[in-house]
């Protein structure tokens, strides 16, 4: 039956995105005439049915993943102090066949009780425990056989393990964890792939600034993929994060003083390569989002105004055209006030109030950046302090009355779409 078919693809998708992509989906399903105007109702009023109460729901759930991840972690600790008692009575092949047969146990429990028992946050972070596990399962087997525990490929061993992983249990925490050790691995090779550069934090920002635009653009095609829109809010989350993070660094003067212009002729082969690649994966997010949707609607220009800030910052970091670190100062900010306002007007446009947050997070941070680099030495230290309170009392009632406004918006939106 198509109405019961529909059904289970809203029952689906109800567990991962907001009651906003649900109500999205419905529209755009009769839109193209794939289901009726009954079954509109239908499923809108299923969905009302059923998940009643959804914000204190998804509250309720976060506190039973926290409860649950610390329980897991307190299990797998006790694991360890009771081996690691008699530890150095163990040949290096049990050591080795304990920490294996150790995570296969905790992944087998995880995975039964997330799809076996329908106990998904529990299982979920149970699995996540098993990947951390593995992960100082790798770092361990790798001491016991003498091997330098801070070689960057066993980050990639790591690696290479978790990422399909979290598709196959379907793990945003797993994903998340893999999107970490990607950006983990990248840490660990800057270091040799910028020697002979006095310029390694411009390197830094340059390579996450593109980094972070590539994950931005892979979750957005993520988001537009039925199978993969549960997993796209960490890759878009992550990068967006990367993305601000490298701004605000980028936003001081002083990096700019003690920089070489040119440098990126300086660095590895190997990191030119990757900027080029992520470039790439970028710009093919953005053209596989509008195949897809079959439009360059606002989600698409919302991927593609964060990726290309990224973008026009990364060249200004690498094409240095300014002589004058005064104006690259000036260009930076410029470009981190573009994002944050890129993020505010995205994030209510499209009802991602994720987004709307990161913004607010960076503005507020920005100011106290500005305010300690500016006003603190031209005032005394104890009315630095006291002017510095009160401005940042002000900041926070500023921005809580700015966050409930937009959210007020972004309801109301929702009730009229």
């Amino acid at each position: 039956m198509p109405e019961e078919s529909a059904l289970h693809e809203v029952s689906d998708i109800v567990d991962a995105p907001n009651d906003r992509a649900v109500r999205t989906l419905i529209s755009e399903w009769r839109a193209a005439d794939l289901i009726t105007s009954e079954q509109a109702d239908a499923l809108t009023a299923y969905h009302r049915e059923h998940h009643l109460d959804e914000e204190r729901s998804r509250g309720f759930g976060r506190t039973i993943a926290v409860v649950s991840s610390l329980g897991a972690l307190l299990v797998g600790a006790g694991i360890l102090l009771v081996v690691s008692s008699n530890w150095q009575s163990f040949t290096p092949l049990a050591k080795t066949a304990m920490a294996m047969v150790a995570v296969v146990a905790i992944e087998a429990i995880g995975y039964a009780i997330r799809f076996g028992t329908g106990y998904h946050r529990t299982g979920e972070a149970i699995l996540f425990v098993g990947v951390a596990a593995y992960g100082g399962a790798i770092f361990l087997v790798a001491q016991t056989y003498n091997r330098p525990v801070d070689d960057p490929n066993l980050f990639l061993f790591w690696l290479l393990a978790i990422l399909p992983l979290a598709y196959v249990v379907r793990s945003r925490l797993i994903m998340a964890l893999s999107i970490v050790v990607t950006y983990g691995v990248i840490g660990y090779r800057l270091a040799d792939w910028t020697e002979g550069t006095s310029s390694e934090v411009l390197a830094v920002a340059t390579t996450y600034l593109v980094v972070g635009a590539a994950t931005v653009s892979i979750g957005g095609v993520h988001r537009d993929v039925r199978a993969l829109r549960y997993m796209a809010p960490p890759w878009e989350w992550l990068g967006t994060a990367s993305i601000v993070v490298m701004l605000f660094v980028s936003s001081f003067r002083d990096i700019y003083d003690w920089s070489d212009r040119g440098w990126i002729e300086d660095v590895s082969g190997s990191l030119q390569a990757l900027l080029v690649a992520a470039a790439f994966l970028t710009g093919a997010g953005i053209v596989a989002r509008t195949a897809i949707r079959k439009r360059f609607d606002r989600e698409v220009a919302l991927t593609a105004s964060i990726t290309g800030l990224a973008m026009i910052a990364s060249a200004v970091l690498i094409g240095a055209p300014f002589s004058d670190s005064v104006i690259s100062f000036a260009v930076m900010n410029l470009i981190l006030l573009a994002m944050v306002t890129t993020l505010v007007v995205g994030g209510v446009a499209t009802g991602r109030q994720s987004l709307v947050n990161i913004a607010l997070v960076v503005f507020a941070v920005a100011v106290v950046a500005r305010y300690i680099e500016i006003g603190a030495g031209m005032l005394g230290t104890g009315a630095a302090m006291i002017v510095g309170g009160a401005l940042l009392i002000g900041l926070g009632v500023g921005l809580e009355r700015f966050r409930r406004t937009l959210v007020a918006r972004m309801r109301q939106g929702e009730r009229m779409a």
